[in-house]
C-alpha cells in the first residue's frame, strides 16, 4: 500500500513539473490513466494472492553540494521519461532523489531490492549521475583503476585524511549486490541496468560542452595523477564498465543485461527534446524504444536504442548481456 501511494504521488509531482517545463500533456496524463489503472489492480492483485510483481528502482542525482564540486545535472527529467513508461508496463517504481540518494542509502536500498526479490521477478534498476574513474583498492582490475558512481554526498577530489573515496559506488560493490540478486531471482528472473553516466568528459571539469551538459569527468579520483594520465595514454578506449558482465550465462543466475550510456572515450552530453526538455541521451533513447517494446525483452529493443542514440547524440551506447543476440 505505501508504494502504491508513493507512485500516485510521484505521478502528480511529475504532472506539476511539466507545467514549469512545458512538456506536451499528452507525455503525461495518458499515462496518468493508464497507472491508475493498472496500479489499482495491481494492489488488489497483490492484496489477495501475494504474486510475483515486476520492480523498478530509480538513481536519480541531478543536483549536488556546492562543496562537492559536481555540477547540476537533468536527470529529475530522465525520470519523468521513464517513469509513465515503466508504469505502463506494469511495473511498481521506488525512486531515490537527490539528497536520498547517498551512498549509505543507495547501499540500503540495495539490500531492500534483494530481500524483496522473489524467483522468476524482473528486476529494473536505472541510475542518472555523474561517473568518475578511481583507484583500484583491491587488485581486481587489470588496468588498475575502478569504475564509480557518484552518490550524492561523494566528492570529486581526493584529499587524504579528509575525503578518500567512501562515498563513491564503485563497480565491485554493483557486482557483487547484482550477483546475490540474480541467483535469489534464478534463471526464470530478469535484471536490466540502465546507466545514464559515465566517466568520460573534457578532462578540465568544466561543465559544458557546445552548451549542453556533460555528465561524468575524465578528471580521475586518485592520489597520483600522473599514474593516471599515463596509463590512458596507452589505454584510451578502455571502455565504461560499471557492471561486468560475464560472457557465459550462468544457468542459476537471472540473465542480466547492461546499458551504458557511452564508451569511455566520448563525451555523455545532454540533449535537448523537441519539447525543450534537457535530459540524458539513454534515458530519452529508452523512453522512445520502449514505447514499443517490452522492457523485459532486450532482444526486441537492443539495436533499436542503438540507433536512436546514434540519431540524438551520436554517442554509442555499450551494450552487453548474458542473453544470446543481444549485444
Amino acid at each position: 500500500m505505501c508504494i502504491f501511494i508513493k507512485n500516485v504521488v510521484y505521478i502528480y509531482e511529475i504532472i506539476q513539473k511539466r507545467n514549469t517545463l512545458k512538456i506536451n500533456k499528452s507525455l503525461f496524463l495518458q499515462p496518468m490513466k493508464r497507472f491508475i489503472a493498472t496500479n489499482i489492480g495491481l494492489f488488489v492483485f497483490i492484496t489477495i494472492i501475494n504474486a510475483q510483481i515486476h520492480q523498478a528502482y530509480l538513481f536519480i542525482i541531478g543536483t549536488y553540494p556546492k562543496s562537492s564540486e559536481w555540477w547540476s545535472i537533468h536527470a529529475e527529467n530522465d525520470a519523468m521519461l521513464l517513469y509513465p513508461i515503466l508504469v505502463e508496463q506494469g511495473f511498481v517504481v521506488e525512486t531515490l532523489e537527490n539528497e536520498e540518494a547517498t551512498k549509505s542509502n543507495i547501499l540500503k536500498q540495495f539490500s531492500n531490492i534483494a530481500k524483496r526479490a522473489k524467483k522468476g521477478d524482473a528486476i529494473y534498476i536505472h541510475f542518472s549521475c555523474h561517473g568518475q574513474q578511481m583507484e583500484d583498492d583491491n587488485g581486481d582490475e587489470p588496468d588498475g583503476w575502478d569504475e564509480a558512481l557518484i552518490p550524492y554526498d561523494a566528492l570529486m577530489t581526493y584529499e587524504k585524511g579528509e575525503y578518500e573515496g567512501e562515498n563513491h559506488l564503485r563497480d565491485d560493490e554493483i557486482n557483487h549486490f547484482l550477483i546475490d540478486l540474480r541467483r535469489k531471482l534464478g534463471k526464470e528472473g530478469c535484471v536490466i541496468v540502465t546507466l545514464d553516466a559515465c566517466h568520460s568528459g573534457s578532462g578540465t571539469r568544466e561543465e559544458t560542452i557546445d552548451e549542453m551538459v556533460v555528465r561524468g569527468t575524465a578528471f580521475p579520483f586518485t592520489s597520483s595523477p600522473e599514474k593516471y594520465l599515463a596509463d590512458m595514454m596507452t589505454n584510451k578506449e578502455k571502455m565504461c564498465r560499471y557492471v561486468d558482465v560475464p560472457l557465459l550465462a550462468d544457468v542459476v543466475l537471472a540473465p542480466l543485461t547492461v546499458v551504458s550510456a557511452c564508451k569511455s572515450y566520448q563525451v555523455n552530453r545532454e540533449i535537448q527534446t523537441s519539447d525543450g526538455v534537457k535530459c540524458g541521451p539513454l534515458s530519452y533513447a529508452l523512453s522512445q524504444v520502449w514505447k514499443t517494446h517490452a522492457l523485459i525483452k532486450p532482444k526486441l529493443w537492443s539495436e533499436e536504442v542503438k540507433n536512436m542514440m546514434k540519431k540524438v547524440s551520436k554517442q554509442n551506447p555499450v551494450i552487453e548481456s548474458t542473453i544470446s543476440d543481444v549485444k
